[in-house]
């Protein structure tokens, strides 16, 4: 395929939108920050976790070993103190040297915690969005017209972002603080079980009562000061060990504050990594049936089609139409009356309600969509090109094309003089979608693409309707020639690019009310005559 269609035109997505129920998809996509099932989300995410067993184990291990560094180094100034007040024998600045060393080797565990945890988001949130990516690529039409593509594109970024962001702050805080407080609660238990129930004590009480806490000071260390003195003076504890707890109180109480204030971001990653199962959760689209049988020519034949978007909303009413093999008949109309749904309905971005489109006989509703669909281009009013070479955007349509067939697809689309006038000729980057090069060059490429995929059948959407009259005018040249002795089905909104048609198809409502050549239409002074009319002559319906 040259391009895909955004399937439903305007007034067909208004009318997808209206009908979705309240709390759908869309809103559920919308609602605060909180998961409907945190068990089973996490479950799930501990899965991708498993897939990086070394790293993990490696992060764990770097935590285990920040921590036995912090909660050492209070213990060793315990014992620096009580070298300076002579209750201790030791030598003084070796017991400094040594709490240097584990300073050092705290911060450099710290930094490489940080490290580690970076490269865990990393690896995880690429597999995340590599996933996510493809089952985008794998959902049906039907799901993308109707949900925001603004939520599906923030699946794809704020959600995973968010989860990223976790990984890489939130959750090293979370399994670091959860080994501070123990191993420090269990050294605190080992120097001084009784100034461990006041100081803990005290630690809940400024937790609960936060704000009059801090008005008044830090309670908790006039406690351990108040405790410490009457232990130390009856002999139970040494005064290094008072400056021990002094240190291990704040050490307890940082990590409990840590991991209050990142429970928000906990709760933000978790909901957004269920919105990002809601999405790898979905059907993918059917991609089964039989092959398209093969020829060189192709007839298309509506029979009797009846579609809606909405059930009770019917979009398509009765739809008969045949184009014969090799000829070029075009589709116009008012905006909203069924000219890119036919498109979609024999692209197989929809199955049809009612009714039977046929090739060469075969009905397309038992074909394969990726065989359907390797046999049709499509040409679009809004090129689609990828941030890559000129070569691999015209080599998308058909990767086994040769160099001669580059060429001469070059050639036929009035390309040559595009690619001269480029920095590297076929290598040359198109950066942000093709952003480097005009819209009428881009519309070339796109024509030049369908050339390279050689399809039976061949749909434009209107492909001139955003260029100058000089560009549109070698466009129009480039599809003549790409549209010769190709079945070829014409979306038209400039009634002059279609006036060559071998057939003209009005729609209104998703019926056919006119049909005819452009000089029988006019003659008719009906529907076609009023639209070329108000065109091209002002006249007023």
């Amino acid at each position: 395929m040259s391009n895909k269609t955004n399937a439903g035109g305007a007034a067909d997505q208004s009318l997808v939108e209206k009908s979705m129920p309240h709390g759908g998809p869309r809103n559920r996509f919308a609602e605060a920050e909180h998961a409907e099932n945190v068990g089973g989300t996490v479950r799930r995410l501990m899965t991708y976790f498993a897939k990086e067993k070394t790293l993990v184990a490696a992060m764990l291990l770097v935590v285990v070993f920040g921590t036995l560094c912090g909660v050492w180094a209070p213990s060793l100034q315990s014992k620096a103190v009580d070298i300076i007040a002579g209750a201790r024998e030791g030598s003084l600045p070796g017991m400094l040297v040594l709490m240097l060393v584990i300073y050092l080797c705290y911060s450099a565990g710290k930094l490489l915690q940080g490290l580690l945890s970076a490269r865990l988001s990393q690896r995880l949130v690429k597999r995340l969005r590599e996933e996510l990516f493809g089952k985008i690529a794998d959902l049906p039409i039907r799901y993308l017209d109707t949900h925001s593509h603004g939520d599906v594109m923030s699946r794809m970024t704020n959600d995973i972002e968010n989860i990223s962001t976790t990984i890489s702050q939130a959750l090293p805080s979370l399994v670091s603080g959860v080994f501070i407080i123990v191993g420090t609660i269990a050294v605190m238990m080992w120097y001084c079980w009784q100034l461990t129930r006041a100081s803990i004590r005290t630690n809940i009480l400024s937790g609960v009562m936060g704000p009059i806490m801090n008005s008044i000071g830090n309670m908790g260390f006039v406690v351990i000061a108040a405790f410490g003195g009457y232990f130390s003076l009856h002999g139970v504890i040494s005064i290094g060990v008072i400056s021990a707890f002094i240190v291990y109180a704040r050490q307890f109480s940082r990590p409990i504050n840590e991991i209050a204030n990142i429970y928000g971001q906990l709760q933000t990653a978790i909901a957004g990594a269920e919105r990002v199962f809601y999405v790898l959760d979905e059907a993918n689209e059917d991609m089964s049936g039989n092959a398209l049988e093969p020829s060189d020519t192709a007839a298309v034949t509506f029979e009797n089609v009846n579609f809606s978007y909405v059930p009770g909303h019917p979009v398509i009413r009765d739809f008969n139409l045949t184009v014969p093999p090799g000829k070029k008949v075009a589709l116009v109309g008012a905006t909203g009356s069924g000219k890119t749904t036919v498109v979609n309905l024999l692209m197989r971005f929809y199955d049809l309600d009612s009714g039977t489109i046929r090739i060469n006989g075969q009905d397309i509703a038992g074909v394969a969509r990726g065989s359907l669909r390797r046999d049709v281009a499509i040409v679009l009013q809004d090129t689609v090109l990828f941030s890559d070479t000129v070569r691999s955007n015209l080599s998308y349509a058909n990767a086994d094309a040769t160099q001669a067939q580059l060429d001469k697809a070059v050639e036929m689309s009035r390309c040559s003089e595009l690619l001269a006038q480029l920095p590297q000729g076929w290598e040359t980057v198109l950066t942000g979608s093709g952003a480097n090069i005009s819209q009428g060059q881009r519309q070339l490429l796109a024509i030049a693409r369908a050339f390279v995929a050689d399809p039976r059948i061949l749909i434009l959407d209107e492909a001139t309707s955003n260029v100058d009259t000089r560009t549109e005018k070698a466009i129009q040249d480039a599809m003549q020639e790409v549209m010769r002795d190709r079945t070829s089905i014409v979306i038209a909104h400039r009634l002059s690019t279609i006036r060559d048609s071998d057939l003209i198809i009005v729609m209104d409502q998703g019926r056919i009310v006119e049909s005819g050549n452009h000089e029988e239409l006019l003659a008719k002074k009906g529907r076609y005559y009023d639209l070329y009319m108000t065109q091209y002559a002002g006249f007023a319906i």
